[in-house]
């Protein structure tokens, strides 16, 4: 089991995410938007051809190609050949459920679906999905390890 945590928890990712942007397709129309915790929190219907932040907004097939050439980079320095740690293998099958999740929004939508909508003291945040959320929280992980990874090699080499 273990030797297919990542795959698996890829799996997990990329299923939540398509449900819960299948059910938004197909019961809210674009730009439609529910209340769901007063003043806070909607569920705003919107598409992003861009990526965070919109940036390169209209460059799908960019955005696309640099997608692959991302996760080909990522499973060459992180994955391939590595013994991971099972806590690992959960934090990069997070990361490439995300990624993979709007990837697939790209190809099937021709830009990202978008939904959770935060409004704190009158500023409203981006929208973002579910996927999104995966792969900030993910990146946070894997850089803090990338952190503590530095931090044993200096405590080692000091000895």
């Amino acid at each position: 089991m273990d030797k297919y945590k990542l795959f698996l928890t890829t799996l997990i990712v990329l299923f939540i995410d398509r449900l819960i942007k299948f059910f938004v397709v197909s019961n809210m129309i674009l730009l439609e938007s529910f209340e769901i915790i007063k003043n806070f929190f909607n569920i705003t219907y919107i598409k992003n051809d861009g990526i965070a932040f919109n940036m390169l907004s209209g460059n799908r097939i960019v955005i696309f190609v640099l997608t692959i050439i991302f996760v080909y980079l990522f499973y060459r320095m992180f994955i391939k050949d590595k013994k991971l740690s099972s806590y690992n293998k959960i934090l990069y099958g997070v990361l490439l459920g995300g990624i993979l999740g709007n990837l697939l929004d790209r190809i099937v939508y021709k830009s990202v679906i978008d939904y959770m909508d935060f409004r704190l003291f009158n500023f409203s945040f981006p929208v973002f999905n579910f996927a999104d959320m995966m792969i900030v929280i993910s990146i946070f992980f894997i850089f803090i390890e990338v952190i503590r990874g530095d931090e044993d090699a200096n405590t080692s080499n000091t000895r």
